[in-house]
């Protein structure tokens, strides 16, 4: 579930068009994982969770590898025609 969170929130912090949005994105992603999360887990989003942490530094780990490079390459390539 906190995987979830910081990818939605990755996903939007990281477009300047999007950024503004990232609060109206977290509230019905936190309904949702909430409401269908809580009978396994009873909702918990707790960071002190070793395996929320764990989730939180893959989704950042593979953020910067997939998704951060290929970026800053396509925006290299557009400035030097």
């Amino acid at each position: 579930m906190t995987a979830a969170l910081i990818a939605l929130i990755f996903a939007f912090v990281s477009s300047e068009r999007r950024a503004p949005w990232t609060p109206l994105a977290i509230v019905p992603l936190l309904t949702a994982i909430i409401w269908l999360g809580s009978p396994w887990t009873g909702a918990s989003l707790n960071p002190a969770l070793a395996s929320s942490c764990a989730a939180a530094l893959v989704v950042g780990v593979l953020w910067r590898r997939f998704l951060i490079a290929p970026c800053n390459a396509r925006r290299a390539a557009w400035t030097n025609p």
